[in-house]
């Protein structure tokens, strides 16, 4: 993706919407007290088209890291430069984030049982929004 089009999409915010069979834009990830590894593919269509992702933590503080294989762990309470470092994203805070390509995998711990929300937020300027009642585009 080149920076033209990574401005393009952070400039083209869309809002959250509904799932439809064939195109999966929000997920709800269910996160315990235990680190677990979740594959973004199996939960969002296109994760790795450099399109924007909300993230939100509701309920409790989510630690996250992404990974390019279905390994690792996160540990909130790491310090120094190691494999379980992660993010730290407060109950009710979240961020917009691209995926990396390849890296397609989240790991993710929280500080109680919670959520972890996901929308896609942002769509190239080529592409179309679905239209109402119909499953158009390719957002």
């Amino acid at each position: 993706m080149s920076a033209g089009d990574n401005a393009a999409e952070a400039n083209h915010r869309v809002c959250p919407i509904l799932n439809s069979s064939a195109i999966k834009r929000l997920a709800a990830i269910s996160v315990t007290t235990s680190s677990a590894r979740h594959d973004l593919t199996l939960r969002l269509t296109n994760v790795n088209d450099g399109h924007y992702y909300t993230f939100r933590a509701e309920g409790g503080t989510v630690y996250l890291a992404f990974n390019n294989a279905d390994s690792g762990s996160v540990d909130e309470t790491a310090v120094a430069a190691g494999v379980t470092e992660c993010f730290c994203l407060p109950d009710g805070a979240e961020e917009d984030w691209q995926v990396p390509s390849g890296y397609t995998w989240l790991v993710v711990k929280g500080s109680a049982a919670c959520k972890l929300r996901i929308a896609l937020s942002s769509k190239n300027p080529s592409q179309e929004f679905p239209q109402p009642g119909g499953q158009s585009g390719v957002v």
